[in-house]
């Protein structure tokens, strides 16, 4: 077992991490503890965090800051020279990677904003073409809630179009779509679907009820 105590964290890290973001890997690391062998914390010769500042911090918090760890959670680097350890932190903590946001909907099971995945932030950051290629990647077959019902679905789909966010959060506070159940992932949350007997309920001026 190793202290973490013996573990110093790394002052010129030039990452940070938000209040929310730090509460969801605290979250995360309590959850599945396990990962941390397979994506362990970095250090140097001096014990100094080249890589896991964040998981360091998280850490300490979940076990204390005199608390144990297994061995497998800590990788030594005791043969580097400063320049390669500069390098190293850089790299470990740029993503060179983008989400594909088609691909994400094999993962819709999962809430992927308990896992830290903020997707409403990532299309805002999108370009125009960037978001066409990707609206013309997602088939019917893997859409969320297919306009096209699948062979065992016996619905049909109405539109309405918000062309800013002031009317589209009008329309989900008349129908209390602020608090939806999903027909399909079964999750209270923000919604843009919506039954259509919550419709009749909410023209007929009677309240919404999630759990419902």
């Amino acid at each position: 077992m190793i202290k973490l105590s013996n573990i110093k964290p790394n002052p010129n890290n030039p990452r940070v991490i938000k209040d929310e973001k730090y509460k969801l890997l605290v979250k995360s690391l309590r959850e599945f503890p396990e990962m941390m062998a397979f994506r362990p914390i970095v250090v140097d010769e001096n014990w100094v965090s080249l890589g896991g500042n964040q998981r360091l911090k998280a850490l300490q918090e979940i076990y204390g800051k005199e608390g144990d760890i297994p061995d497998e959670w800590v990788s030594m680097a005791d043969n580097w020279s400063e320049d390669r350890k500069q390098e190293f932190v850089f790299k470990d903590n740029i993503s060179f990677g983008e989400w594909d946001l088609g691909m994400l909907n094999k993962w819709k099971k999962f809430d992927l904003a308990q896992w830290g995945l903020d997707l409403q932030k990532k299309i805002k950051e999108m370009t125009e073409d960037e978001f066409q290629q990707t609206f013309n990647n997602i088939k019917n077959n893997d859409a969320l809630y297919p306009i096209v019902p699948k062979f065992d679905e016996k619905h049909e789909v109405f539109i309405i179009v918000s062309d800013s966010e002031v009317d589209a959060n009008f329309l989900r506070e008349k129908l209390a779509m602020n608090k939806m159940r999903s027909y399909k992932r079964g999750k209270v949350s923000k919604s843009n679907i919506i039954h259509i007997k919550d419709v009749i309920t909410a023209l007929n001026g009677k309240s919404s009820n999630p759990e419902s």
